[in-house]
C-alpha cells in the first residue's frame, strides 16, 4: 500500500474488540521491529519516490507487545 513520505515511528497491527469507534476497544497485537526478539518498535523512514520492503510484523497472541496507551 502507499504511504506519504515521512518518518513512521510506530508500525503495528491492531485488533478491535467491540465497537471500533471506541479507542478503548483496540489493542496492539504486533509491532514492527527489525529484531524478532525485541519488543521495542523500530521506525521506518519513507523517502519521496522510494519503495520500502521487508517491513514485516509478527503477531504472537501468547506474547503481546506492551500497549502504548495503558496507564
Amino acid at each position: 500500500f502507499v504511504l506519504q513520505p515521512d518518518m513512521y515511528i510506530y508500525i503495528a497491527v491492531a485488533q478491535a474488540q467491540g465497537e471500533i469507534t471506541d479507542p478503548a476497544n483496540w489493542k496492539i497485537v504486533g509491532i514492527y521491529s527489525s529484531d524478532s526478539l525485541r519488543i521495542i518498535p523500530d521506525q521506518v523512514n519513507i523517502e519521496p519516490g522510494k519503495f520500502i520492503e521487508n517491513v514485516n510484523i509478527h503477531v504472537d497472541y501468547d506474547k503481546l507487545p506492551p500497549q502504548p496507551f495503558e496507564n
